[in-house]
């Protein structure tokens, strides 16, 4: 079975007008990449400033976290803190699989 996505009909009609059937076809996957890459550089720079923030990587963070190093660990802002940068980590990490399935990426 071949994988396939489902579009707005509106959305797919422009791009079919925009490439051509054939092109298309061939365009998705660079269209959907770019996607991809434009999240992972967004995911990135938001890691950044976490990495700026608390002064290391969210894995040194996260040893500091567990073996109670971090100041008010469970307070509000860097409890949230903590949550955000680790749902970032594990998308950055799946997105950067994706990237590098690619060879022209």
């Amino acid at each position: 079975m071949t994988p396939s996505i489902n579009l707005r009909p509106d959305v797919y009609e422009i791009l079919r007008r925009s490439y051509g059937e054939t092109a298309l076809r061939e365009k998705a996957t660079d269209l959907l990449l770019q996607g991809v890459i434009s999240t992972l550089e967004r995911y990135s720079r938001d890691i950044l400033v976490f990495e700026e923030k608390y002064g290391c990587g969210f894995q040194e963070f996260e040893q500091q976290w567990d073996n109670g190093a971090i100041p008010d660990k469970h307070g509000y802002p860097v409890e949230s803190d903590f949550i955000d940068w680790e749902m970032l980590e594990g998308e950055k990490k799946t997105l950067t699989q994706i990237v590098e399935l690619v060879p022209s990426a």
